[in-house]
């Protein structure tokens, strides 16, 4: 059959990815379908196009409320799971971009690569912030990603998120985004010469370990007196 008339129908590609998600085997799903329209000749898609199916499946994970409405959804794609092989070690986990149409927290995971590039490694829907919510995501991220842990984890302090994290990745260093850091300094201190160390680090440490320790005693020094 040629390739632009090959194509699941609604009923055959429904009851792949349900026979799958309970755990049968793509070749068994396959002898499963050709049974049921007499022999695999009458099947409209072939093996490949199976196996392209149940992998697109698990790239894509989702649940549904009560109502039968989207209540979590997770997705990546196969350029997400490279980028993730190769420069997992540090993961962002962002769920500040929450501008949207649903008006729910849409969470980004991320990192940069060896150009110091954003690289995606993947994007969930949620409709509430819980524990349980973050958990899942982050489960079911990890699944996605074939079970490699993250060494480190940067968020924005998110009480519910540091929870979850400490669930999911129980080994990984939990650190706070310089950037979400910034802004609340901003936001509470109004000492101008404390806000502007930032700059002045990443102006200045070029002048080696014993620089910075020095310099960031100082600087706590300084925090102390401006809080006292």
């Amino acid at each position: 059959m040629m390739p632009e008339y090959r194509t699941f129908n609604v009923s055959d590609k429904a009851q792949a990815k349900n026979l799958h998600d309970i755990g049968i085997r793509t070749y068994h799903i396959l002898g499963y379908l050709a049974a049921q329209n007499c022999g695999y000749t009458n099947l409209s898609f072939n093996q490949k196009d199976m196996y392209n199916l149940i992998t697109q499946h698990k790239k894509e994970k989702y649940t549904l409320s009560n109502e039968n409405r989207l209540k979590k959804l997770f997705w990546a794609n196969g350029t997400s799971r490279i980028d993730y092989e190769c420069f997992g070690d540090v993961l962002t986990f962002d769920s500040t971009y929450n501008r949207n149409v649903y008006n729910k927290p849409l969470v980004i995971f991320s990192s940069s690569n060896h150009h110091g590039q954003t690289v995606i490694f993947g994007c969930g829907l949620l409709v509430n912030e819980n524990i349980g919510s973050y958990k899942w995501l982050l489960e079911t991220f990890l699944e996605s990603m074939g079970n490699k842990h993250p060494m480190a984890v940067v968020t924005d302090g998110d009480l519910s998120m540091r929870e979850a994290i400490k669930q999911v990745f129980p080994y990984a260093t939990h650190r706070l985004c310089p950037w979400h850091l910034h802004m609340n300094a901003c936001e509470k201190v109004k000492n101008s010469g404390f806000l502007m160390w930032g700059d002045m680090v990443v102006s200045l440490r070029s002048g080696g370990e014993t620089w910075w320790r020095g310099i960031t005693y100082q600087a706590t020094i300084g925090w102390t007196k401006t809080m006292s």
